[in-house]
């Protein structure tokens, strides 16, 4: 298996929270003030993949995400973005971005 830029994605400097299944990591590009980056903590190809206990944990945290963002600050709309690793139409190109 060719390396995953997701598992390699570990900046501690930026872990901003972990639970059981997830990291969350402060974006090292902020377009927008608070942008994050959630990173499974364990490798997965598809999304399709995520088992039932990891859906429910990624609901939490984009909850939990888009309360801080409109509490604290004065956020109107939150969006998510869903990226996998590699990408469906370039087998040889991750799907990540400098941030996502």
């Amino acid at each position: 298996m060719r390396s995953c830029e997701w598992c390699e994605y570990k900046g501690t400097e930026w872990l901003l929270y972990q639970s059981l299944h997830w990291s969350v990591y402060l974006a090292d590009r902020q377009d927008y003030v608070g942008r994050c980056i959630l990173v499974l903590n364990r490798h997965c190809g598809s999304l399709s993949e995520l088992d039932g206990s990891e859906w429910m944990e990624l609901k939490t945290m984009i909850d939990r995400l888009e309360y801080i963002y409109k509490e604290v600050l004065g956020a109107e709309l939150c969006n998510c973005l869903l990226y996998t690793s590699p990408s469906p139409r370039d087998r040889q190109k991750s799907r990540m971005p400098s941030s996502a």
